[in-house]
């Protein structure tokens, strides 16, 4: 976050023809190595064309949100996928701190939860989550994000999507 509060700017890329874009971004904020992977392979052959960066516990990810830590200077990104299992805070904490940052409260976010608690699921449509994504049981299904992701980003082709409502 730079002093005046703003967030920095997107990144820019150059497409082939010469033209500046700004840069998609997804946020990955889950601490399981594993997951993570998946994500970004499912990401990958989903045909998402996105930077991505990773925030491995609750505590980073309130630092990103309030601007502060070794993420402090990212851009806000286009897309925030949540696991709610996250050492030092939970995802609940990281998602309501989102809602209430000046910078960052209009941020999409995607939950990735395995278990749902009974309560949990409208206690998060509360705090205005965008997908609810149930975490799959084989590698298929996980591969499968991949295209709820390219169409929560607007990179959508028609392909349904395994999203949970």
């Amino acid at each position: 976050m730079r002093a005046d509060g703003s967030r920095a700017p997107y990144p820019l890329k150059k497409e082939p023809n010469g033209t500046i874009v700004k840069e998609t971004s997804l946020l990955i904020i889950d601490d399981n190595p594993g997951e993570v992977a998946l994500l970004r392979r499912a990401v990958e052959r989903a045909g998402v064309r996105c930077q991505v960066t990773v925030i491995e516990n609750g505590s980073d990810a309130l630092a990103f949100i309030r601007g502060q830590g070794k993420h402090a200077l990212l851009a806000a990104p286009d897309l925030a996928i949540l696991d709610l299992h996250l050492p030092l805070h939970d995802g609940v904490d990281v998602l309501q701190a989102i809602r209430e940052s000046r910078t960052l409260s209009d941020l999409p976010v995607a939950v990735l939860s395995s278990s749902p608690v009974p309560g949990d699921k409208e206690k998060l449509e509360e705090l205005g989550i965008t997908a609810y994504i149930e975490k799959p049981s084989d590698l298929k299904g996980f591969l499968n994000i991949g295209f709820v992701v390219k169409d929560l980003l607007g990179q959508s082709t028609g392909v349904p999507s395994p999203l949970k409502n």
